[in-house]
């Protein structure tokens, strides 16, 4: 059966240790925030309806738990433990029994979808807006790269991975017919040798290569005719990724659609020139702000900064019945019908810099008081990025899949609005 809401019901114990340790404001307002029943409704839509069975958690329940996961960057195992033993987040959370296992937790909140998230941030936002916390007078837009969590890809590494799922699913589904024993440990040698003399010779380095792929092939060979969906799921990515590694030896070195993990096909080689990490493996995350919230977000496969702005805009404009008077982005966003969209909205002030070779009149366009104040504004929005991925985990999704991924990112950006706006309202 689903429920929606759940009412706070404190035992004797708890009341004494609440006496002790009162709860703080902070948390009594991010309470009443979240008992607004609009957001509720929100969040009820992905949560099936059940005939037998034992009830689920409410789903209120469910979103104040989703809200503290990101907030203190937990796993799911941690996040048993914190409902356990924390009074605080138990009374925050509605914990009126035992706190279900992290298996349960883990399935609870698997139901969430980003969609379901970016409804429940623009609530917030109406919240925000209501209280005049946020008027949507500015817009600044900026992307950045949240990892999936995989290791380092190389094709070697990839080709293992495939024969090792392979082989255990074939294991597991009790097919007798066929078995990767020996091809699985014939790997042992041509890895060893990559790991030692590998490194630093070439010539080894491709011999070793190329006896991987070829016991690739023979897998691919012996597992095609399998009729399992799963398998057949793994089958088709380790033929990519065989494919791959054929086209390496063969000197072709850009290859389009690559597939960087066997277990994350979602996520992309993405280089953005940084010094520390030269490419990062996952996708490029948009992120849209007004003067205090992050107002939207979108994932993309590939950095396409130009196309995000007229989005910005339209989404900016849905919000807040309005275009935004002042606009900064970087260069990235710069084309002649992004800065022509911004002058036909009567957007009063625009911080978009040319790309390339600048004219006289660019120049003195640049040189104006408005425009350096606002790429002061939008240099802002990188320490924004930077936060989002050291206090709510925008830097790595530890959830596996794409789905998950796009909870991840909505998650991360919905607990730090609703941490700002318990902060503006305390």
């Amino acid at each position: 059966m689903k429920i929606l809401y759940t009412d706070r019901q404190l035992g004797m114990f708890e009341e004494l240790q609440l006496s002790a340790t009162p709860i703080s404001e902070a948390c009594k307002i991010l309470d009443e925030v979240l008992s607004d029943r609009n957001l509720v409704r929100e969040l009820a839509v992905d949560i099936p309806k059940t005939v037998v069975g034992r009830n689920r958690m409410s789903a209120e329940r469910i979103l104040r738990i989703l809200i503290l996961r990101h907030q203190k960057q937990l796993s799911y195992r941690s996040l048993e433990r914190q409902l356990k033993y924390d009074i605080e987040d138990r009374w925050f959370c509605l914990v009126n029994e035992n706190v279900p296992c992290f298996k349960t937790l883990q399935n609870q909140l698997a139901l969430i979808s980003e969609d379901t998230i970016k409804k429940i941030n623009g609530r917030v936002l109406s919240i925000a807006r209501a209280k005049k916390i946020t008027q949507g007078k500015r817009l600044r837009v900026d992307s950045t790269v949240t990892e999936m969590n995989i290791h380092y890809p190389t094709d070697a590494s990839l080709i293992q991975d495939g024969i090792r799922v392979i082989h255990r699913l074939i294991e597991k589904s009790g097919i007798k017919k066929i078995s990767l024993k020996k091809l699985k440990s014939k790997l042992k040698k041509p890895f060893a040798l990559l790991r030692t003399i590998g490194r630093r010779n070439k010539e080894v380095r491709k011999k070793m290569l190329e006896k991987i792929v070829s016991i690739g092939e023979e897998v691919v060979a012996k597992t095609k005719n399998i009729k399992n969906k799963i398998i057949a799921g793994y089958h088709a990515l380790l033929r990519r990724v065989v494919k791959q590694g054929s086209k390496v030896l063969q000197g072709i070195t850009v290859i389009k659609d690559r597939i960087v993990s066997v277990f994350e096909p979602a996520a992309r080689p993405i280089r953005r020139g940084k010094a520390g990490k030269s490419t990062e493996f996952g996708q490029v995350v948009q992120i849209q702000e007004d003067e205090v919230f992050v107002t939207n977000w979108q994932i993309s496969p590939a950095k396409n900064d130009e196309a995000f702005l007229a989005q910005a805009m339209s989404r900016h404009k849905k919000l807040f019945q309005k275009a935004p008077r002042e606009v900064a982005t970087d260069r990235g966003y710069w084309t002649p019908e992004n800065f022509t969209l911004l002058k036909r909205e009567k957007v009063k002030h625009i911080s978009l810099p040319k790309k390339g070779k600048l004219d006289p009149q660019e120049k003195q366009r640049q040189r104006n008081y408005h425009f350096k104040k606002l790429q002061r504004w939008r240099a802002g929005g990188e320490a924004k990025i930077s936060w989002l991925k050291r206090k709510f985990g925008l830097r790595r999704c530890l959830d596996k899949g794409e789905f998950s991924y796009g909870r991840w990112v909505g998650a991360g950006i919905l607990a730090n609005n609703l941490m700002v706006l318990t902060k503006m309202m305390t």
